[in-house]
């Protein structure tokens, strides 16, 4: 019933974001988890891919605030593309009012992605310069508030 539930759910986000502001020009829904405790984008304009490596700005949306009240994360990635890892670049976090938390750069080392990792879906994307398959296109809607929403109802349709 979950899966279902979430399938549900997303011709209902796509119409929702319709309303919201803009803040990317084409922002992709890369996967929707089974539990639907968050749901990630990725902006198609923001990819650059150069000398074997491809650079994404990711945008996550959580279900509920995290216990120190991070409602959504932006962050800047770059990937490995001959090999599946990659490493953070920035990153900025919001609470449920999507004012920033925090932000800066991020000096992390490369790592390996898992294939059960959210990244191992965002990395084909990204290195294809957003050619390969991945998620829906929500157009130039900024998808907070309206996923928040998605992913509470989705919650509360779920046995």
């Amino acid at each position: 019933m979950r899966a279902r539930a979430g399938l549900v759910a997303l011709p209902a986000l796509a119409a929702l974001l319709a309303a919201t502001p803009a803040s990317a020009t084409d922002w992709i829904l890369l996967r929707d988890l089974v539990a639907l405790t968050r749901l990630d984008f990725v902006d198609r304009d923001s990819l650059r891919v150069e000398n074997g490596q491809a650079e994404a700005m990711i945008y996550t949306v959580f279900r509920e605030d995290t216990p120190s009240g991070m409602a959504a994360i932006e962050v800047r990635y770059l990937f490995d593309c001959a090999r599946p890892r990659g490493r953070m670049l920035f990153a900025r976090t919001f609470d449920a009012n999507q004012q920033v938390r925090s932000e800066g750069p991020v000096t992390e080392e490369w790592s390996d992605i898992e294939a059960r990792n959210f990244l191992a879906f965002v990395r084909p994307f990204a290195c294809s310069n957003g050619a390969a398959p991945s998620g829906a296109s929500m157009g130039s809607a900024h998808p907070f508030a309206s996923t928040r929403r998605i992913l509470r109802e989705s919650q509360a349709a779920t046995p």
